[in-house]
């Protein structure tokens, strides 16, 4: 599902969920329901934005549900949240400088090769 709206022409909100059910189902993974790996249940992202034509300044907000790692459903990724803030500045309006600070909460995120996502 996704929604869009935009108030007075100065902000806007974008709201995005999706929903699936990934299971596995070759023969032996079936009889124990065993959900396809990285492929979470839930998602959710939205943003709030305050704009006008000298810049904008956003708050995004995104949830994925916990899943796992293999196939087998024995190494599970935990659930995570990300707050994002920025702002961009239009000196021409054909140009756009901005600053974001990514995972304002600090949250500890890996990828699937555990790097590390910043923070």
């Amino acid at each position: 599902l996704t929604f869009h709206s935009a108030w007075v022409g100065h902000l806007s909100l974008d709201l995005n969920y999706t929903n699936q059910d990934a299971t596995n189902v070759t023969p032996l993974s079936a009889q124990f329901g065993r959900q396809l790996p990285l492929r979470p249940q839930n998602e959710v992202y939205a943003r709030a934005e305050l704009f006008d034509e000298l810049g904008k300044l956003y708050f995004e907000v995104s949830y994925v549900d916990g899943n796992f790692y293999n196939t087998s459903n024995f190494d599970p990724v935990p659930p995570r949240d990300t707050y994002n803030l920025g702002f961009v500045v239009k000196p021409q309006p054909w140009l756009g400088v901005g600053f974001e600070v990514a995972n304002l909460t600090d949250n500890e995120i890996t990828d699937v090769l555990d790097f590390p996502l910043p923070g």
